[in-house]
């Protein structure tokens, strides 16, 4: 699964949000082109 996590500020905060709540933190996401942990951005 990914997520692309695109902009940045309140928008960005809400998208990390929403990975949490669904219990994505041991997924990928794509920010600002590079792939990373979703952990490691959290």
């Amino acid at each position: 699964m990914c997520f692309v996590i695109a902009g940045s500020g309140p928008e960005e905060q809400r998208l990390h949000a929403e990975a949490r709540r669904l219990g994505l933190l041991d997924g990928k996401v794509v920010f600002a082109g590079f792939t990373e942990d979703v952990a490691g951005l959290l």
